[in-house]
């Protein structure tokens, strides 16, 4: 399944406006290792890469309000302006006149032309995946689109998720609502998290770069905020820890679920959740942490697989599937998946995907990691191989309960 031909990400979620032309690929060939596609100009630099241009909003007015509850504000509105300062992201700072704020999260985003799928009373699923490949940048990445359209591929055979129900951003395209930069992202969050009803299923993924900035409200007990860089990171800067969770775990209504799937360096707390899953002597998974307040939601449930600790680097390799790149983690959450079906319950799943990087960490170093932001400025702070991370807002029975994307 890796590295099959990518589907037409312009085909959007119901209610996007005009479909963009249908994929010329075909039905994508079953879960594997074949060839890697031909992505034609992937790789070179994109003309609308960067500062995409504004789009044509028409008549759009205020979204849709949700069916239940009012969402909380999400902060002060995202200007869209890089901060000025000669820190280097990812790079500690002995003065504090230089550390980088923290962009704000926005209040209310733009519409695009993507709204909430309608719903029909029963239970719906929404995705949003994000695939940043830097494509002719000195950051470009192998695996990260091929991650996106491995992840689709799961989600629509496994999990029953359809075309319009999913929202693809990705940065080897020339469609400006649908290139993965910053404020995009933003405002695939609103859509994902928009018209919240119960039963719902959401799901995040991000294949990336991931780094670390440091803590400026001091609810990080290493001293560092994690982060995940959107393809203009350089001009409009990295998504923190903190907006995350604000986007999209505190307004997460009763009986609905999030699953975030993070594919980045320094990624195992990058929802900001509370607890996170420990391995015991005997090799059974136990929750560390404590209640938080201040991350908590209002009544559904989050998980987050991040793939690696926050001290780790995540790999993109080939090495996993024989020839096409992916991201190590996302890898092997599909495998687990894969093999050992969508009924396994998070303790076990969490254990499979360990199985696979270990091994993998056995036979190779992560030269290939997504980190390279951080593990080239902070040093002695990165350390070897890759683990897995699974964290929670609450603490659900790890041998019990089961998948439920």
């Amino acid at each position: 399944m890796y590295g099959y031909p990518p589907p037409a990400y312009g085909a959007p979620p119901a209610g996007y406006g005009a479909p963009a032309a249908p994929s010329p690929y075909g039905a994508a060939p079953p879960y594997g290792a074949p060839p890697a596609p031909a992505y034609g100009a992937y790789g070179a630099p994109q003309p609308a890469y960067g500062a995409p241009p504004a789009p044509a909003y028409g008549g759009y007015g205020a979204p849709p309000a949700p069916a239940y509850g009012a969402q909380p504000a999400y902060g002060t509105p995202y200007g869209g302006q890089a901060q000025p300062s000669a820190y280097t992201y990812g790079q500690p700072s002995a003065n504090p006149q230089q550390r980088p704020a923290t962009a704000p999260a926005p209040a209310y985003m733009p519409p695009t032309t993507y709204a909430p799928a309608p719903t029909n009373g029963g239970r719906r699923r929404r995705a949003l995946l994000v695939g940043c490949g830097y494509p002719g940048t000195r950051e470009a990445l192998n695996g990260c689109l091929n991650d996106v359209n491995c992840i689709k591929f799961c989600l629509m055979n496994r999990f029953g998720f359809t075309e319009q129900q999913i929202l693809i951003l990705r940065d080897d395209t020339r469609q400006p609502d649908f290139i993965s930069t910053k404020a995009n992202i933003f405002r695939g969050i609103q859509w994902l998290m928009t018209d919240q009803q119960p039963g719902d299923s959401l799901f995040f993924h991000f294949s990336g770069h991931g780094s670390q900035q440091y803590d400026r409200n001091g609810d990080e007990e290493d001293g560092y905020d994690e982060t995940i860089c959107p393809t203009d990171f350089r001009r409009a800067g990295q998504i923190v820890d903190d907006e995350l969770n604000r986007m999209m775990v505190q307004p997460l209504m009763p009986n609905v679920t999030l699953h975030a799937v993070i594919d980045a360096c320094h990624s195992g707390t990058a929802l900001d959740l509370p607890y996170r899953a420990k391995v015991d002597h005997s090799g059974r998974w136990y929750w560390k942490g404590r209640a938080r307040y201040d991350k908590c939601t209002r009544g559904g449930t989050a998980f987050q697989f991040g793939a690696c600790k926050d001290s780790q680097v995540a790999a993109d390799t080939n090495k996993l599937s024989g020839k096409a790149y992916t991201g190590a983690a996302t890898f092997s959450f599909i495998e687990a998946i894969e093999k050992y079906g969508v009924q396994q319950t998070y303790g076990v799943l969490l254990g499979h995907m360990m199985q696979t990087l270990r091994a993998m960490n056995g036979g190779m170093v992560s030269s290939g990691a997504t980190g390279i932001l951080a593990s080239l400025l902070l040093g002695s702070s990165i350390s070897s191989g890759q683990e897995p991370v699974l964290s929670c807002d609450k603490q659900v029975d790890l041998y019990a309960s089961r998948l439920n994307i």
